[in-house]
């Protein structure tokens, strides 16, 4: 609530302030208030329209009111503005948490992870470089996704070889949990318990 005042205070102040609605957009859809968090984000979008990743979190907030039209539209204005892995990843995530268009999200994810490894197929430890483990640390959150995809079309193979390497490449929380429920959901408990386990324990 005093966020809320804070943010809307700042808007009567500039009205024209995307960062104040992107803000108050950003957490209303945190607190899952979609109705109000997509207003909010198109005022940020449209004072911001070369920015992707507004452009991706109002086609979330769109997905969450079931408005898929308008959220595949924001979400191919994200891309038009910015094609690349993390954008490709971000939607390709969204679209999996809702069980929505399925094939597109795979392809989007596959893009992401396609792309990453390219740009460290030449990568060597004698000249390794910030950019470079940070493009580790992204292939990983992508593995994850393209895994994550597969685990909502009910391919647990797949999922498992994507979400297995995304964690033994970067053992993060959200990881774990993946790698758990798709163990759980072989009927594997205690390689699933394992797996919640050492999420409780890894990093966010």
């Amino acid at each position: 609530d005093d966020a809320t005042a804070a943010y809307n205070k700042a808007l009567e102040i500039n009205p024209l302030s995307d960062y104040a609605h992107a803000s108050l957009g950003g957490m209303y859809a945190e607190m899952h208030q979609y109705d109000k968090a997509a207003p909010e984000l198109e005022k940020a979008a449209s004072l911001k329209p070369d920015n992707a990743l507004l452009q991706v979190s109002l086609g979330d907030a769109y997905l969450n009111l079931g408005q898929d039209d308008k959220a595949l539209a924001a979400f191919d204005r994200a891309v038009d503005i910015s094609a690349t892995p993390l954008i490709w990843n971000n939607i390709a995530y969204q679209l999996s948490l809702k069980k929505a268009h399925l094939d597109r999200a795979q392809q989007y994810a596959e893009s992401a992870v396609a792309a990453t490894a390219a740009a460290l197929r030449n990568t060597t430890l004698d000249q390794l470089s910030d950019r470079d483990l940070g493009l580790v640390s992204s292939l990983a959150a992508y593995w994850d996704t393209l895994g994550w995809v597969h685990f909502v079309k009910g391919d647990l193979d797949m999922a498992e070889k994507y979400v297995l390497s995304a964690w033994n490449l970067g053992e993060h929380a959200d990881i774990g949990d993946h790698l758990g429920q798709i163990y759980e959901k072989r009927g594997q408990k205690e390689q699933a318990i394992r797996a919640y386990a050492l999420a409780l324990q890894a990093p966010l």
